[in-house]
């Protein structure tokens, strides 16, 4: 398995630093005298690690674990994950993209066995650093609205992330490392509307195990970017199982896109499209690599 080494990042001089005892919230990187009662931010001239907490003026600061930008909420400063979703969930914009930016290690607030996102459209940069789903037992994480991850480290062995929404787009960029178990379109039977599930390479089968559809509705297009080439196709292993062996979990479409890969188990891929540069190696020794459909897009080679 791949493991990226999370970066323990300490906060630097001149480092944006959070009031804890009276705002939970602040706007980070706006230079400003520190007041009860009001988003504000102290700059420290001095080096403190992230989460560390320190007294000035008789109020309590602690350096700030996540930043977060978009619609209201500019380069705002959260100690955790549940206060960073609560604001972005409080906030009125509707349709803004909202980047999450991690500088440190950092445990998604899970209830149980279950986290409910936020019905916003959020880009999760890690930079770097871990995400963990923080317990041990099985654990189901559900999404609405489009979602992307970036350069993470994902601890998420024994965790499913979900889709309930329509039009979703969730996407895995090929710097994210780690292990997650599954991706998987959950949307309703009645959904018309395509949602997506782009996953990037070198993104393989030891960080995302499977990627599955949706029996209920067949309206799930899983795309693989970048894999292989023409003169060495990913093998089964350098990409995520697609449908997970069953039926109620296959695709309407698996889209190769700029991508060559031997087929494993075709037969729970759905209508397989090629896109860009793309080809299937399918051996007369795969007795499951059998092919419903597949079309070639216009323009691909």
């Amino acid at each position: 398995m791949k493991k990226k080494t999370a970066k323990k990042v300490a906060s630097t001089v001149m480092t944006a630093v959070m009031i804890t005892s009276q705002v939970p919230m602040v706007h980070a990187y706006e230079e400003q005298t520190p007041a009860v009662n009001e988003s504000s931010t102290v700059r420290t001239s001095q080096t403190r690690a992230v989460g560390e907490t320190f007294t000035q003026d008789a109020i309590t600061y602690t350096v700030p674990a996540i930043l977060v930008s978009g619609g209201d909420l500019a380069s705002a400063s959260f100690v955790d994950m549940e206060e960073a979703f609560a604001a972005i969930a409080a906030d009125t914009q509707t349709d803004a993209v909202y980047t999450i930016t991690l500088q440190d290690d950092v445990v998604l607030p899970i209830d149980q066995d279950t986290l409910t996102l936020p019905e916003k459209k959020m880009f999760i940069d890690g930079d770097g650093h871990q995400l963990s789903a923080g317990i041990s037992t099985r654990n189901y994480i559900r999404v609405s609205a489009d979602l992307t991850l970036q350069d993470v480290t994902l601890d998420m062995e024994k965790t499913y992330l979900h889709n309930y929404g329509t039009g979703v787009t969730i996407e895995v960029l090929g710097d994210v490392s780690g292990e997650l178990e599954q991706l998987a379109d959950k949307s309703e039977a009645s959904s018309e509307a395509f949602n997506q599930i782009i996953v990037h390479a070198p993104v393989d089968k030891d960080v995302l195990a499977s990627i599955n559809g949706n029996g209920k509705n067949k309206n799930t297009k899983i795309i693989l970017e970048g894999y292989g080439s023409a003169d060495a196709a990913a093998k089964k292993d350098a990409y995520p199982v697609i449908g997970s062996g069953s039926d109620g979990a296959k695709p309407q479409q698996f889209i190769l896109r700029d991508s060559y890969i031997v087929a494993d188990s075709a037969f729970n891929w759905g209508n397989v499209q090629l896109e860009g540069n793309s080809g299937l190696s399918i051996t007369g020794s795969m007795q499951y690599a059998t092919l419903p459909d597949y079309t070639v897009s216009e323009g691909a080679n």
